[in-house]
C-alpha cells in the first residue's frame, strides 16, 4: 500500500528508514577506519622488506557478491 506524499505516515517511514541507514552508515565507516589502521599499522610495513611498493588488487562484482581476480605486488 503507498502513502501520499502529504501523509504524516510517509514522514515517519522516511525518518526511520533515515535513522536506520545513519546507523548502517556509521557502523561501515567504523569498520573502514579499523581496516585502514590495521593495513597502514601492520599489513603493508610486513611487504617493505621484500621490496615491495605497490599492491593492487583487481575486483569484480556488485551488490554482495564479488571477488578478487587477481592481486599484483
Amino acid at each position: 500500500m503507498s502513502t501520499p506524499d502529504n501523509d504524516p505516515r510517509a514522514k515517519t517511514v522516511d525518518s526511520e528508514l533515515n535513522e536506520i541507514l545513519r546507523h548502517y552508515l556509521a557502523g561501515i565507516d567504523g569498520q573502514v577506519q579499523q581496516v585502514t589502521k590495521l593495513l597502514r599499522d601492520e599489513i603493508l610495513p610486513a611487504f617493505l622488506p621484500y621490496g615491495v611498493a605497490n599492491i593492487e588488487a583487481a575486483y569484480s562484482g556488485y551488490g554482495d557478491s564479488g571477488a578478487i581476480d587477481g592481486v599484483q605486488y
